[in-house]
């Protein structure tokens, strides 16, 4: 029996020791410090992946991708052109922030 006393004593000890290292979700930090350029790859997904999941025309990728007004630090504005299954045209989508306290941006955007 003092085998399984002294097991719990350690395993107690060894949680109390180790609670502290243990990361929180809560003071973790933001994801984002910033809002991502529209040029970053991160973003390109994005915005890729929405509009081929909500339009009728697949869009395989997003090339001369350009900020198209000035950096905020709430707001980007860009412009691109979106290569389809059929043709290339252009594309235009917005990030911002979703949460900024936790530094989590949306991205929007709109094929033409």
């Amino acid at each position: 029996m003092q085998f399984f006393k002294d097991a719990k004593i350690l395993i107690a000890a060894t949680f109390m020791m180790s609670a502290p290292f243990i990361p929180s979700t809560a003071y973790a930090g933001a994801l984002f410090d910033e809002l991502p350029r529209c040029d970053a790859p991160m973003t390109v997904y994005h915005v890729r992946d929405g509009l081929h999941a909500a339009g009728p025309v697949p869009v395989i990728d997003i090339v001369d991708v350009t900020e198209v007004a000035g950096q905020s630090d709430a707001q980007r504005k860009c412009r691109g052109t979106a290569i389809t299954d059929r043709d290339q045209r252009p594309v235009t989508f917005d990030i911002g922030w979703h949460d900024p306290v936790n530094g989590i941006p949306y991205f929007r955007g709109l094929l033409e």
